[in-house]
C-alpha cells in the first residue's frame, strides 16, 4: 500500500514537472521572437542613418571604429555585438522552428540565449498542459518517475535477500 502511494506520487510529480517543458519552450520561443524584432528595429535605424550619410552599415562601423573619439569606437563595438547577436538569435529561431514541437525542449537544453532564457524563466508561470506535446511529456515523465521507484524497490528487495 505504501509502495503504491509513493509510486503514484513520484510518477505524478515527474509527470507534472516534465509536462512544463513544451510550454516553457514556447515561452522561450516567443521571447526569442520579441528580441529579434527589437534588434531588427535597432539595426534598421542604424542602416538608415548610415544610408542617409552615403554609407553602408559596414562602412559606418569601420568609420566609427577608426574614429579618434573613444565613444564612437565603443559604439562601433557595441553595434557589431548587436549585429552578431541578431544573427545568432535568428539562426537559433530558424533551427528551433524547424524542429517538431516535441523536440524543442531538448533543443533548448543544447542552445539558448542566456538573456532570453532568463527573461522567459522570470515570467514563466506553470500551467496544466492540454496540448498533445504537453501530455506526452507528462506521460514520459510519469513513466520515468515510476521506473525510478520500481528500480529502487527491486534494488531494495535484492539487498534484503542478499543480507538473509
Amino acid at each position: 500500500m505504501i509502495y503504491r502511494t509513493v509510486w503514484i506520487a513520484i510518477a505524478a510529480t515527474f509527470g507534472i514537472f516534465t509536462s512544463q517543458a513544451p510550454e516553457f519552450a514556447q515561452q522561450y520561443s516567443q521571447r526569442l521572437g520579441g528580441a529579434i524584432d527589437e534588434l531588427r528595429v535597432v539595426i534598421a535605424d542604424f542602416e538608415e542613418d548610415a544610408r542617409s550619410n552615403g554609407m553602408a552599415a559596414k562602412e559606418a562601423l569601420e568609420t566609427w571604429g577608426q574614429s579618434a573619439d573613444s565613444f564612437l569606437r565603443d559604439r562601433a563595438e557595441s553595434m557589431q555585438r548587436t549585429f552578431s547577436r541578431f544573427d545568432s538569435l535568428e539562426s537559433q529561431q530558424t533551427a528551433f522552428e524547424s524542429l517538431p514541437e516535441m523536440a524543442r525542449p531538448v533543443a533548448l537544453l543544447r542552445t539558448f540565449d542566456q538573456r532570453v532564457l532568463d527573461g522567459a524563466w522570470d515570467d514563466y508561470k506553470p500551467a496544466v498542459p492540454v496540448t498533445p506535446p504537453g501530455l506526452i511529456w507528462a506521460g514520459a515523465g510519469a513513466l520515468f518517475g515510476a521506473a525510478i521507484v520500481s528500480f529502487f524497490r527491486l534494488f531494495g528487495r535484492r539487498k534484503r535477500r542478499a543480507a538473509v
